[in-house]
């Protein structure tokens, strides 16, 4: 049986990493990340099928796990800004994705929601995925900022 994702809301999004960075985080509506410059990760039902996309902007993502390890921000926004995150900074950022899991679940749900396939900003994405993501049943575009670190764009899209 296949699951049914919810799209979450802004403020939901910013409980789950202010609490689990353990760092002030602001979440409101904002553009679209650029899929050119951004982490695209799939999540699946329990049947494999993709149900949700997150696609995160590198510098947010490279900041978002920063935060996890409490590595300094400047570590975090030289290796966005060179492309090539370390082993480190890609663990913790599959670890905050992984994570990220929750927001697609209810908390009644009994059916899993997980993380996917990640593709790095630079990596082929699939054709059928970037159909999937330029049609959605649900999309929410939003901006997040953590403090002492920086802000960035993240958009949560449910695949029907």
């Amino acid at each position: 049986m296949t699951a049914a994702a919810i799209l979450p809301d802004t403020r939901r999004i910013g409980e789950l990493y202010t609490n689990t960075l353990a760092k002030t985080v602001h979440v409101k509506p904002g553009q679209a990340a650029d899929p050119a410059n951004s982490v695209t990760a799939t999540y699946v039902d329990d049947s494999g099928g993709i149900r949700c996309i997150i696609v995160c902007e590198t510098t947010l993502g490279a900041c978002l796990g920063a935060a996890l390890m409490l590595i300094p921000a400047t570590v975090a926004l030289e290796e966005a800004a060179k492309g090539k995150l370390s082993i480190t900074l890609l663990d913790t950022l599959r670890e905050i994705l992984n994570i990220s899991s929750q927001l697609f679940r209810s908390i009644t749900s009994r059916h899993r929601i997980s993380l996917g396939k990640l593709y790095f900003a630079g990596a082929a994405v699939p054709a059928d995925l970037k159909t999937m993501m330029s049609k959605p049943s649900g999309r929410l575009d939003v901006e997040i900022d953590i403090a002492d670190y920086t802000s960035g764009r993240m958009s949560l899209l449910i695949i029907a």
